[in-house]
């Protein structure tokens, strides 16, 4: 056993081209900038920090708060700058120090505002915050380098547990037995010539789902082999491609093409070169010619092992908690758990004071659309939104009033159904990380197809 993990040591620690990693941090900027400049574009940074009056802020970190309007666009001006300088390579340190910083912070702003692929990005800044991505590929000065293979096997794995959980997190009957979400995001494009009534059968929809599952659970381990490389490359960039165009989730399928590079040979993009320029140079792998090695420190090391560990904790933790967590979405959040619901909701509360009067309370009137809509399906939400009506309420003097909700969602072609009981006074529930199911009642099968 200790003569293996020494063989395994010593591969992790044997010097690579660093060319490939160059590649992704090129890419990386270039989404983060395309990103950012989305929000100045369709105006979200006013919609989602600037209009609200009220952010969902996260259990623990209610300290962080929206800035002024002008600070709030200076705070992405300064991503969009980060990007292009990640891309470039140039101040390599601070421009992914300010990235990371800054996304994380806007993210940390508004659960309402969550989104895998926003928390991808957040993970992936982090790690080359730590990592020599700048050892290839810096426009305007040298940086042909070497790197531990274990610099590249950390992205490897980060990107591999995306599709591996999103893949585990399938296995579950509405997506294997019933085909759903699939099956009704697919009925809207019956209209379509050809394919449209195709596309609205529920058989189409459960074998959709069967391979969406098995693509997800394969793509790492295809891409890690040269033989099946090449066509879990082309399946990756197919499937990312239908997924984009016929669903809306805007950045994700770029983004996991972009992560789907790593698993490419290290010297892949001097090999691209070579092709483009029609010059010889490096042979395939010609680590010996290129400089001095990048040697981490060794509590990078130990922070990247820590890293991991909690990637592979935090996503099993929904396993923790009881009842179906497609309903309760306890341990939803920063667990890879994609396109698997459709979720319709509408949620008001009565107001009682100790006295007894009481009033009715629509959330919808002091939220923002993409507010309410999170709301209005998320019981954690329910929850922190019951509290603030408490505060306020306490704020104007009418002392501990009880705060009920009540709460219609269906989801993934159920009929609607309370998700908050309406008997529990949700002022008195903390709002912590502990179990939804303390205030939501049991969800109703689906009915028959």
């Amino acid at each position: 056993m200790r003569a293996r993990l020494l063989s395994a040591k010593r591969a992790l620690e044997t010097p690579i081209d660093a060319a490939s990693l160059g590649a992704f941090r090129i890419g990386l900027g270039l989404l983060l900038a395309t990103l950012v400049a989305r929000f100045f574009l369709r105006g979200w940074v006013t919609a989602f920090y600037v209009e609200p009056t009220f952010s969902f802020t996260y259990p623990g970190f209610g300290w962080v708060r929206p800035l002024g309007p002008a600070a709030m666009h200076g705070v992405f001006a300064l991503l969009f700058l980060a990007g292009l300088l990640l891309a470039t390579g140039r101040a390599f340190r601070v421009a992914a120090l300010t990235a990371f910083v800054l996304f994380t912070y806007t993210e940390l702003i508004d659960r309402t505002t969550y989104l895998n692929h926003y928390y991808f990005l957040s993970v992936v800044l982090f790690l080359a915050c730590l990592l020599p991505l700048d050892a290839a590929l810096v426009l305007g000065k040298p940086a042909d380098r070497t790197v531990p293979r274990y610099v590249l096997t950390v992205l490897r794995v980060q990107v591999g547990l995306v599709y591996v959980f999103a893949g585990l997190a399938k296995l579950r009957p509405d997506w294997l037995l019933r085909g759903e979400p699939l099956h009704l995001w697919l009925q809207m494009y019956d209209d379509l010539p050809v394919i449209g009534a195709w596309l609205a059968e529920r058989n189409v929809a459960i074998a959709m789902s069967w391979m969406g599952a098995v693509f997800d659970l394969s793509a790492p381990f295809l891409l890690l082999h040269p033989r099946t490389r090449p066509l879990a490359f082309v399946a990756v960039l197919a499937f990312h491609a239908i997924t984009g165009l016929l669903f809306p989730i805007g950045m994700f399928p770029l983004i996991m093409a972009l992560g789907a590079t790593l698993f490419f040979s290290p010297d892949w993009p001097r090999r691209v070169l070579r092709v483009l320029r029609g010059a010889r140079g490096l042979r395939a792998g010609g680590v010996r010619e290129l400089g001095a090695p990048v040697r981490l420190p060794r509590a990078v090391t130990v922070l990247l092992v820590v890293h991991l560990v909690v990637q592979l904790v935090v996503p099993l933790r929904r396993f923790a908690y009881p009842g179906d967590t497609c309903f309760t979405e306890d341990g939803f959040r920063f667990a890879w758990q994609v396109m698997l619901l459709e979720k319709r909701g509408l949620v008001t509360y009565t107001v009682t004071t100790p006295d007894g009067v009481s009033r009715f309370v629509d959330p919808k009137r002091a939220l923002r659309p993409h507010q309410y809509r999170q709301l209005s399906t998320q019981p954690d939400l329910v929850l922190a939104y019951a509290h603030h009506l408490a505060n306020e309420a306490r704020a104007r003097g009418e002392g501990r009033v009880a705060v009920h909700a009540d709460a219609w969602v269906t989801w993934n072609g159920r009929r609607s159904q309370p998700f908050v009981r309406p008997d529990v006074d949700l002022a008195s529930i903390p709002d912590t990380l502990a179990s939804a199911t303390r205030y939501v009642p049991e969800p109703q099968q689906p009915q028959r197809w």
